[in-house]
């Protein structure tokens, strides 16, 4: 997939990716703190490891992750057309 330069687009193109990444990281995180959750709840009350619990909270959380360091590059785009 091709990486596009971040000053390429206007200013309000970024903000509205900034948004929606925004919006994004929300759910992730949700969706994270669910299925970390899930698993411990699998855990305490079944003492077995459920790994399909465990898969989906290393995915939200490597989402998580990646959406926080496209908001950073967006954040520090936009200040530098500020400034």
């Amino acid at each position: 997939m091709r990486k596009e330069k971040l000053k390429n687009f206007s200013t309000e193109i970024l903000k509205a990716r900034k948004k929606k990444n925004l919006m994004m990281l929300r759910i992730l995180f949700v969706v994270a703190l669910i299925g970390f959750f899930l698993f411990l709840y699998s855990y305490i009350n079944k003492n077995e490891f459920n790994l399909a619990y465990m898969i989906l909270t290393g995915a939200a959380v490597g989402g998580v992750i990646e959406v926080i360091i496209k908001v950073k590059k967006i954040n520090k785009e936009i200040a530098r057309r500020e400034s």
